[in-house]
């Protein structure tokens, strides 16, 4: 076992952006790092240690093994490596990093705005789901490839990043957790963003492939990208995006709110899907849009709005009921 503490004056280190960072490393066995003041990296190594980062902006590597790790207080960043690794932010404004290959980690941001980032298999599509338990925690799986858990206590935000080819995430309710919003980027590949089961806003970005995007009750920013995409806003004031390609806007209810769809481009195939049953329509003569507003009303109630107001924009041709 070492036990170090670092000071502002360490001999190893790094200058980032004009600001000088100790390097405190640890070895392959049980190691105890103390970053003390002052913006520290510490890199724990193989073996069970334990980093604290105390004040500044600390980057923490837990490495190999089964690892504790500290920001302290300021704005801090923590990657836990591979182990079944805890993680405490401290006061600031921290970032938690779970990379594909890691272990089941339990989080907590701890006092100010932290971000939990997950990053994904780069080849192959992650199957993942966010949940909430009976104790109010944040639960985050992987269900397919080599499963993981996330336990989060207390965070603001997660950023998940697909990376890889078709990816899934389920985002379920999160009501009683500390969880304000989720962003998800998908890989290359076909998408699914499934956001139908919480009121948490969501900001999802389908990158290539042909995606398929649904927001939940919140107001949700969908992001289709490149391929031909699904945006499904739900309910509340949602902002919709197709990108290139021929996307698909789908509308379930007139009572969902008044959606922004961003660019809605007729000429690249682009089409407005409305249901049926949800508005109870029978023809697409009971809609109408208006050219100088963007506004694309059912009877008289705007249920979206086309920011980029289209010429040539045609009830007849351009919306859809299913």
């Amino acid at each position: 076992m070492v036990t170090k503490f670092g000071t502002n004056f360490n001999d190893n280190g790094t200058i980032q952006n004009g600001i000088y960072y100790p390097i405190l490393t640890g070895t392959d066995a049980n190691d105890s790092i103390s970053g003390l003041a002052g913006n520290d990296i510490i890199d724990g190594g193989a073996g069970n240690d334990s980093l604290w980062g105390d004040s500044g902006n600390d980057l923490l590597r837990g490495g190999d093994g089964i690892d504790w790790l500290s920001g302290g207080d300021g704005n801090d960043t923590i990657i836990g490596d591979r182990g079944n690794d805890i993680f405490v932010g401290g006061a600031g404004n921290d970032r938690l990093i779970w990379n594909n290959g890691d272990g089941s980690d339990k989080m907590s941001g701890n006092a100010g705005y932290d971000v939990i980032e997950v990053n994904g298999a780069a080849a192959a599509g992650d199957t993942f789901r966010l949940q909430k338990d009976a104790q109010g925690r944040a639960i985050f799986d992987r269900l397919n490839l080599v499963p993981f858990t996330l336990t989060v206590d207390t965070a603001e935000k997660f950023e998940v990043n697909g990376q890889g080819s078709d990816d899934i995430f389920d985002v379920n309710s999160l009501a009683g957790t500390s969880i304000t919003s989720v962003q998800f980027t998908g890989g290359a590949g076909n998408d699914l963003l499934d956001g139908r089961g919480t009121s948490t806003p969501l900001v999802g970005y389908g990158n290539e492939g042909n995606d398929t995007l649904y927001g939940g009750t919140g107001n949700d920013t969908l992001y289709g990208d490149a391929g031909n995409d699904y945006l499904a806003g739900g309910k509340w004031n949602d902002i919709l995006s197709g990108g290139l390609g021929a996307d698909k806007f789908y509308f379930e209810s007139k009572l969902d709110g008044i959606d922004i769809i961003k660019d809605f481009q007729y000429a690249q195939g682009d089409k407005i899907l409305v249901s049926k049953i949800g508005f109870g329509a029978s023809n697409v003569s009971q809609f109408s849009y208006n050219n100088i507003t963007g506004g694309l009303s059912y009877q008289g109630q705007v249920f979206a709005t086309l920011e980029n107001k289209p010429a040539g924009f045609s009830i007849n041709t351009d919306v859809v009921l299913i």
